[in-house]
């Protein structure tokens, strides 16, 4: 990809994906590791009867990411991030995440886009719904 997004090339509507993933053992294994979580839930058979992904994995970058598979994000800060996780997801699952641009707006002269996404398992079912705010760059636009 060459240069970095730039805020006339965002289209409010615009569909973003899928990114497909698998929540598999040596991604949940480094996350534990990582964040320092030696959840049970992760490491361990659940109340469920499987073990569970982390649901805050990838949390706070699928709207970056989602913009990554058409532009070049290398430039962009994740301002603000909320999800809604609907229920868990077991290890080894395929994770179907699609996404669209929400809004763009500038704010104290930066300028910002917001992508709305949803996270659905193997059969469709979402699992994780949210919404993030990424500043495009750290670059302040001129004042008209």
């Amino acid at each position: 990809m060459g240069d970095y997004l730039q805020y006339a090339d965002i289209v409010v509507g615009e569909d973003f994906g899928p990114i497909v993933q698998i929540f598999s053992e040596t991604l949940v294994g480094q996350y534990c590791v990582d964040w320092a979580d030696q959840n049970p839930l992760y490491l361990e058979t659940s109340p469920y009867g499987y073990r569970l992904a982390p649901i805050t994995y990838d949390s706070g970058r699928l709207g970056a990411d989602l913009l990554g598979t058409k532009f070049n994000i290398g430039r962009t800060i994740v301002t603000k991030t909320a999800q809604k996780n609907l229920r868990p997801v077991a290890l080894g699952q395929s994770v179907k995440t699609t996404g669209r641009v929400e809004e763009k707006y500038v704010k104290r002269g930066y300028e910002y886009v917001v992508v709305s996404y949803t996270s659905c398992d193997e059969t469709g079912q979402p699992f994780r719904t949210g919404v993030d705010h990424l500043a495009i760059s750290l670059e302040r636009r001129a004042e008209s």
